[in-house]
């Protein structure tokens, strides 16, 4: 519970340290406990992975959520977990491993809760990598699946960018005049005009 209480609070350090300590104490045979002792080791791996991931730890993350991952098939937290380790991926500019790991959540996870979010990271994995139509095309996914996301604004931008990069000018006016009209005295908005 100290874990959950410093996620909760979002100190990562300390939510990783009592994860480990967690995790520890599991191991530690007690009379009673041996059949609950997988679960709370594979608990604390689950967690302290997101914590690592967190606290900007990627490659303790993907130790820890590929651990998680490779001895719990069953468990129904597997696309939060795969989420997270697309995230460290991702996060430490490992791109090739998060574009592959993004395309599997969408088959694999395809009602999860964290749809939109991994459409959102492929469509910024293909533009980082300058696959641009392939960024567009994700990016109107994304839009036509998510017509009120919170990333809308962003990803009319990143379409816009990707328009224009492969110039497709006209097109791309149009989008940056867009998000111009939608938010016009934000850093996106400014960004547009």
């Amino acid at each position: 519970l100290l874990g959950a209480t410093h996620t909760e609070l979002q100190q990562w350090q300390r939510a990783i340290r009592a994860y480990q300590e967690a995790e520890i104490k599991a191991k530690k045979p007690v009379i009673g406990l041996a059949e609950q002792r997988e679960q709370f080791v594979n608990e604390a791996r689950f967690k302290r992975g997101i914590a690592y991931c967190q606290n900007q730890q990627y490659r303790e993350a993907m130790n820890d959520l590929t651990t998680f991952i490779g001895s719990n098939e069953n468990d129904t937290r597997m696309d939060e977990a795969v989420f997270w380790l697309t995230e460290s991926y991702y996060r430490a500019d490992l791109l090739q491993n998060a574009e592959e790991t993004y395309k599997r959540f969408l088959v694999e996870y395809p009602a999860s809760k964290r749809r939109e979010e991994v459409l959102y990271g492929l469509g910024w994995t293909y533009f980082r990598t300058k696959q641009f139509d392939e960024a567009n095309s994700t990016f109107t996914k994304l839009i036509d699946e998510y017509p009120k996301s919170r990333f809308i604004l962003d990803v009319q931008l990143r379409k816009g960018d990707a328009l224009y990069l492969t110039k497709k000018y006209i097109e791309a006016g149009k989008l940056y005049k867009e998000a111009y009209k939608k938010s016009p005295k934000s850093d996106e908005g400014q960004y547009a005009q």
